[in-house]
């Protein structure tokens, strides 16, 4: 059941957080900041119930808060603002109304997260109000004129309470209006007359349909993980272009009748709401006429848009089509159950592949369908690892043979270097899938995750930043982006959107593992304790985020020993064999500031994982400072330099 308390209908959303608040906390010490945050968090909260207010959420210095009217919401800010005057603590308020979704996990909607990216454009003390907003307050506001915000398609125009008295907004992003229309999303095509046969068409058509635009340099194309989230929506186009930050959506329709196929496309100008063009395409059903379709559709697509296809015309394919309906059939079916990620809709995804390869040994697609299948088997645990990579090196070399230029092969192949920490050998293989399909989501992803790993944090920053603007719905994605934030030393922005990647996928535990991390860069050791005690083992009885080990552990460790309590992080190095994981119980022990049994433990480490190599080079500089200098320390930074492959003597990045 919904939560009862909050306002349902038209509800105006007011979002406060503090202004740099990491240079506050230096400046003045942990525990005096730690007292101005409890007089600003009192202050708000007075406030807000004061107008009729309710507190949907609040994590480090950040509020979330409802009001069923845009009046107590305004009065809210207004009291706010002026109580906390021109103390240390500067808060930026954002309002906007909206008729979000109340579920039983809270709001849902494309008008949730407004306010917050209004706000974050803001300056301490400043006080915005969205165009939704300002026609429902009986006040005078100043126009600031239209601006451009991350995540928010259109330009929205934005109105201040109080003099104009603040620098200019501190816009995210700016598109222009032609790059704004090369942005596409194109949705899951509907199937009419509901046969077995025009679900099959729908969802290959589609696939390849993005992967032909994908090709495409000048457009941004939604990767399809993000855009099937609407398969069945009754959502507004606007809602969607909003979500999705794209100005152009492609919309279809697939009907089958016996032995023909008939595609109905529109294309709709997403930021004004209207249809550009629409067609269709009715033919007979071969293969053939399949990919024919799809090129034409693509190029007159391209061509709407300004987009030179150029010499993509006949490379819009993973290598050469097939001439077996039935192969078609069971690649689509695959790609269909490999997009569950379970067990047994990725076992089914091996025997589906497995059969259209059969039939049609030259066809790349198959190929790599199953050789992603049998990866995340891999990944997953699913199965035997050394049988499982030794098929997937099969079917990838199989599939370059056949398709040399195939981004998605060669992102395959990337993913089999990782699984092997091959740093180098992952990372030549991404970048040469991006170079093949710039707009390729998967490839700059894992580009950004190996480069993590093989401490280029500026480097994964870029690729997870164009990652995330071709797959704004992946929860992984975003994570990642996280992660490069962290990394590259802004703590804020890697907990906001460590924040948003447990938004996209509730019980994403590894999102939930980075917020702790960025918590406690930023010194808020109460709320990081109270969200990575239940990541914890004893908490847990296991380890929650398999891939980082007892990272979510070694977090809480140093979150409780700054806090003051020395005895629950001695308990937590307690649980870890020493003989088992040197790591994890030096690294507990440097953060107990105990010098040399830290450095007792790493000597003897000989090799590194992810979750512990990501902690030496970005995660908890003030624990490793005492201990720079030391050659043990150096040991163990070459240590997981040469886990992955990467030559020693570089540099050592965020430590």
């Amino acid at each position: 059941m919904p939560r009862s308390d909050l306002p349902s209908g038209t509800v105006t959303f007011l979002f406060t957080d503090v202004e740099g608040s990491t240079h506050l906390l230096g400046e003045l010490g942990a525990a005096a900041y730690a007292e101005e945050l409890a007089d600003h968090r009192r202050i708000i909260r007075e406030a807000c119930t004061a107008h009729g207010g309710v507190e949907v959420d609040t994590q480090g210095d950040a509020f979330f808060i409802a009001f069923p009217t845009a009046p107590g919401a305004l009065q809210a800010a207004a009291t706010l603002t002026e109580r906390l005057g021109s103390g240390p603590v500067r808060v930026r308020v954002g309002l906007h109304t909206g008729t979000p979704v109340l579920t039983n996990e809270g709001y849902v909607g494309v008008d949730v997260h407004r306010a917050a990216r209004i706000a974050a454009a803001g300056h301490g003390g400043q006080v915005l109000v969205s165009a939704a907003t300002a026609p429902l307050v009986d006040t005078d506001l100043l126009d600031l004129g239209e601006h451009r915000f991350k995540d928010l398609a259109a330009p929205e125009r934005i109105f201040q309470l109080g003099p104009n008295r603040f620098p200019p907004l501190k816009t995210l992003h700016r598109t222009n209006r032609r790059e704004m229309a090369q942005s596409v999303a194109v949705l899951p095509f509907e199937v009419l007359g509901g046969t077995a046969e025009a679900e099959f068409l729908a969802s290959g058509l589609h696939n390849d349909l993005l992967t032909a635009l994908a090709k495409v340099p000048a457009l941004t194309v939604i990767s399809r993980t993000s855009v099937m989230g609407y398969r069945g929506t009754n959502k507004p186009i606007p809602h969607i272009t909003a979500e999705l930050n794209v100005g152009t959506i492609i919309e279809g329709a697939v009907q089958c009748a016996g032995r023909r196929v008939r595609l109905s496309v529109q294309l709709i100008d997403g930021v004004e709401d209207l249809h550009r063009w629409a067609d269709h395409y009715d033919r007979e059903l071969t293969t053939e006429n399949l990919f024919a379709i799809q090129a034409e559709l693509a190029e007159q697509i391209a061509e709407t848009l300004h987009a030179e296809l150029a010499a993509q015309r006949d490379v819009a394919r993973i290598g050469p089509a097939t001439e077996h309906l039935d192969s078609y059939r069971l690649a689509v079916e695959g790609r269909m159950q490999l997009d569950r990620m379970t067990e047994g809709g990725l076992q089914r995804a091996v025997e589906l592949f497995e059969q259209a390869v059969t039939l049609d040994p030259d066809y790349a697609v198959g190929w790599v369908g199953l050789a992603d299948s049998l990866a995340l088997i891999e990944s997953y645990g699913f199965g035997d690892s050394a049988a499982l990579l030794a098929r997937a090196e099969e079917a990838v070399h199989r599939a370059l043979e056949i398709a040399p230029d195939a981004a998605e092969a060669q992102t395959s192949l990337g993913l089999l270097a990782a699984t092997r920490q091959d740093g180098p050998a992952s990372l030549r293989e991404f970048e040469r899938a991006m170079d093949l399909q710039p707009g390729y989501a998967d490839a700059h992803n894992w580009h950004s995750w190996m480069s993590l790993l093989t401490d280029r944090a500026d480097a994964a920053l870029k690729s997870a930043t164009r990652a995330v603007r071709l797959n704004p719905l992946s929860a992984e994605a975003v994570s990642n982006l996280a992660l490069s934030y962290l990394a590259a030393g802004d703590g804020e922005s890697g907990l906001i959107e460590a924040r948003r990647a447990s938004e996209l996928s509730p019980g994403y535990t590894t999102a939930d593992y980075y917020q702790g991390i960025c918590l406690c860069e930023l010194g808020l050791y109460d709320e990081a304790v109270s969200v990575l005690r239940p990541l914890s083992l004893p908490e847990a009885g296991q380890l929650t985020v398999p891939w980082a080990e007892f990272g979510p552990d070694a977090a809480l460790a140093v979150a409780l020993q700054a806090s003051g309590d020395s005895e629950g992080a001695r308990d937590i190095l307690a649980e870890i064999d020493a003989d088992e994981h040197p790591f994890w119980v030096g690294f507990l022990h440097a953060a107990l500031g105990e010098r040399e049994p830290a450095l007792q433990s790493f000597s003897r480490v000989e090799h590194m994982g992810a979750g512990s190599t990501l902690v030496v080079h970005h995660h908890f500089p003030s624990v490793w400072e005492p201990l720079r200098g030391d050659p043990r320390h150096d040991a163990l930074v070459d240590t997981a330099y040469r886990s992955w492959a990467v030559a020693t003597g570089g540099s050592h990045g965020a430590q």
